[in-house]
């Protein structure tokens, strides 16, 4: 969410009062640019919000490359100010939910610093928050870049096997994370519950799997995402790409999440879902053992590989062709098939 077209959010979500605002990344669009002024225009913007409830922060993709601009104008429970680069990731609890913000960035940098520091930590943390269930039931985690999409674009979540899926999916499903919360598409998706690329079910009573809510149309100078039908996939419950939105989720208790997605510019629920789970934990407890980090590389599919290279083949081609084709002369006359005399006008023939 940036300083363009988020007025209308910003003001939506004031009028609900919340308890808190989650913010999934991308400040401002960029909150470095005119030498931080950008910035420091959306932290007047959001002033309204963020000066009454606590305003929630993740890492995105526009926060990384300066990411002192995010580490100094933000804070996060860790209690320590500039966030540390390596440590942008922690947890904390509100009512009956625990919530876990982790970084999806670290696998963006080329050399995937903090990647297993990261993930010892999540593990630690997911151990600890089972053991505390009784008293926190619900785990809601939240990243910027999804693990699923299906969105029009080279992004790795149109893979199926994105960087972020393979670091962290098992791990996830293994301590039974009920709700992930994720960004950086500009459109609104909503998954069923779904594990490795496969829906586990058409439903969310007693979900046996993760359900993701892709989340990132909160208002850009980027626009709105391309979606197309034709790409999504089986787990894929429903897709909104027309207007900005925000998302509003509430605990009704232990066992119901009442969640709703808001059109900004009428305040209209364009989904809404009420998720019911009796049976809060681990999904696949026998996993535990056999979790730890590894190195991950990055997937691209045989047909994204295709379409790459001939997109590429083809421009190339244009460009010599255009390149290399003769200026013609204008004073010369050619005559067609049909003996007529014919030239090539160019446009200061007519001047």
């Amino acid at each position: 969410m940036g300083t363009k077209d988020s007025d209308l959010s910003i003001n939506l979500i004031s009028a609900y009062n919340p308890d808190f605002v989650i913010h999934n990344g991308d400040f401002a669009y960029d909150m470095h640019d005119n030498e931080g002024k950008v910035g420091d225009e959306f932290l007047g913007q959001i002033q309204k919000v963020a000066s009454k409830i606590p305003y929630v922060v993740n890492i995105g993709n526009h926060d990384v490359i300066y990411s002192s601009h995010y580490r100094t104008k933000f804070a996060t429970p860790s209690g320590v100010w500039p966030t540390p680069k390596k440590s942008m990731w922690y947890s904390f609890d509100v009512g009956q939910i625990h919530f876990i913000a982790y970084s999806s960035e670290t696998f963006y940098t080329g050399s995937q610093t903090g990647h297993c520091s990261q993930y010892d930590w999540l593990k630690k943390d997911l151990e600890k928050a089972n053991r505390n269930r009784k008293l926190r039931p619900w785990i809601i985690a939240f990243a910027h870049r999804p693990m699923y999409c299906s969105a029009f674009d080279f992004d790795d979540c149109t893979t199926g096997n994105s960087l972020v899926k393979q670091a962290f999916e098992k791990l996830f499903y293994a301590y039974g994370v009920d709700i992930i919360v994720e960004s950086h598409e500009h459109m609104y998706e909503r998954t069923y519950p779904v594990f490795d690329g496969i829906m586990v079910q058409n439903n969310y009573i007693d979900p046996k799997a993760p359900i993701h809510f892709i989340t990132g149309a909160g208002g850009s100078r980027e626009g709105r995402q391309l979606a197309i039908d034709l790409f999504r996939r089986e787990w894929s419950a429903f897709i909104y790409r027309s207007h900005f939105t925000v998302s509003h989720f509430q605990a009704v208790n232990s066992s119901h999440i009442y969640w709703k997605q808001i059109r900004s510019t009428d305040n209209k629920t364009i989904d809404k879902i009420t998720i019911v789970q009796n049976y809060h934990g681990p999904f696949n407890e026998s996993m535990h053992s056999a979790l730890f980090c590894t190195r991950i590389v990055l997937y691209i599919p045989p047909l994204t590989v295709f379409i790459l290279c001939f997109a590429v083949t083809f421009l190339l081609c244009l460009s010599a062709i255009v390149f290399y084709c003769p200026k013609r002369d204008k004073s010369k006359r050619l005559t067609n098939y049909f003996g007529y005399d014919n030239r090539f006008y160019l446009r200061d023939d007519y001047e």
